[in-house]
């Protein structure tokens, strides 16, 4: 037999005398947004947190970009780029930006009278 005590150590929670960690770095805000980006955060603005319902939010979040497609045109370069109509077969870049963000998900609408 052997002299050594065995000697059983618990380290799941051994104190350490380093120095605490830092905070987490907070996340990168995302610059551009596919269609089910903008699906996702519609739902998540109205509280639901599981995605059983995203394939019919981006039905709507199309149909929301189809209707204002004009307005999301002229300010988003990369839809200009990728269709030249609402209604044509092309589809929806995965990289539209912030301005497409906002008419998605925030309601933003372009000025009726001028």
């Amino acid at each position: 037999m052997s002299d050594q005590t065995d000697v059983i150590i618990d380290d799941a929670r051994v104190p350490s005398d380093d120095k605490p960690k830092s905070a987490r770095k907070p996340r990168a805000t995302k610059d551009s947004f596919s269609v089910t980006d903008l699906a996702r955060a519609r739902l998540r603005k109205r509280g639901v947190k599981s995605d059983d319902r995203i394939s019919d939010e981006c039905k709507v979040v199309r149909g929301i970009l189809r209707s204002n497609f004009e307005f999301v045109r002229k300010n988003d370069a990369t839809v200009r780029k990728a269709k030249d109509a609402h209604n044509d077969r092309k589809p929806w870049p995965t990289n539209m930006g912030k301005h497409t963000y906002a008419v998605a998900v925030e309601g933003k609408r372009a000025p009726q009278g001028k």
